[in-house]
């Protein structure tokens, strides 16, 4: 694909901009070297990044950027302080392409697209609240395929994968064969809609858990009585919940970011969905009263069931 002038041009001044706040006073020649242009046609960018800036278009919302004296500075520029991130969907639509590209080039090649792939997986990892740098190089290197293998399956209809899961609620590596289905982000973590095998029920995963992905020959025929794809939104349910300060820490490790602080109550309060009544089940018994289910009443009566069911236990006299 060719990209045009303009084109070039306007991925130019989303590297020129941030690079010129952060190294306020760089002279015209220095950066015309760097960025490989002349400085006549640094200096046309520079007079195109004056018109730029947010609606308004004043002296007070637009780009300022000064090179009289031979030195460059800007200001008012914060809204472009760095450059553009790669996104998960242009990401993994890359993942997919070097997967087919690597079954078709030399050795040679193969070793550079293996090092971009693993940049690339490390980009999304990142920005999706995945492991840290440090654990992505004590990763083994199959470890490294997840998630251009779940796109390779994506591509067919109805490819079964084999993979571990580490379960956060259960604490523990859990093993399933799923028909994945679609990719969503929510909460600043991506995750995987899948039809769990051989039960044929819609599940969720967090992409950053699953490890050791393995591609299934077998196609798997699904008829009509399978649940559609888009379905597994409809059967989330939106519970309200409270949650005293001092459980704060599970609002952060679930990155529940709609819960909010109520003065008058002194707790947090917010609707989350939940797609396994069971898993919320167990948090509050686990919080020891620091959450509370306020709705639907159905839920907060299995909740209150499950506390009761508990006690009863340690009433037990112990054999």
């Amino acid at each position: 694909m060719t990209i045009s002038p303009g084109g070039l041009r306007l991925a130019r001044l989303l590297k020129l901009i941030p690079f010129l706040q952060i190294n306020s006073g760089v002279s015209v020649t220095d950066v015309a070297q760097l960025f490989n242009i002349s400085e006549e046609q640094l200096i046309s960018d520079l007079n195109l990044i004056w018109l730029c800036g947010l609606p308004g278009y004043s002296h007070l919302e637009l780009i300022d950027v000064s090179y009289d004296s031979g030195t460059i500075s800007i200001q008012n520029a914060q809204t472009v302080a760095r450059p553009m991130r790669l996104g998960f969907d242009d990401g993994a639509s890359l993942l997919l392409a070097i997967e087919n590209l690597l079954a078709a080039v030399p050795p040679n090649d193969a070793l550079v697209l293996n090092n971009l792939r693993r940049k690339i997986l490390d980009v999304l990892q990142l920005d999706s609240g995945g492991p840290s740098n440090e654990k992505l190089e004590q990763l083994e290197p199959d470890e490294s395929t997840v998630l251009p293998t779940i796109m390779q399956a994506l591509s067919c209809e109805n490819q079964l994968i084999d993979f571990h899961y580490y379960s956060a609620t259960l604490d523990s590596f859990i093993h399933s064969q799923v028909i994945p289905q679609r990719f969503y982000v929510e909460n600043g973590f991506t995750y995987l809609a899948a039809l769990v095998m051989p039960s044929r029920q819609y599940s969720v995963f967090r992409v950053d858990r699953i490890e050791r992905v393995t591609l299934i020959s077998t196609l798997i025929e699904l008829s009509d009585a399978d649940v559609a794809p888009l379905e597994i939104e409809k059967r989330a349910v939106e519970v309200t919940i409270e949650i005293a300060p001092a459980a704060q820490w599970f609002i952060q490790k679930w990155g529940l970011a709609q819960m909010k602080y109520d003065p008058a109550r002194r707790r947090y309060v917010g609707q989350i969905q939940v797609f396994n009544p069971s898993w919320l089940i167990r948090a509050a018994l686990s919080l020891g009263g620091a959450m509370e289910v306020v709705a639907p009443t159905t839920l907060r009566e299995e909740v209150a069931n499950a506390a009761r069911s508990s006690l009863e236990k340690y009433r037990e006299p112990l054999k």
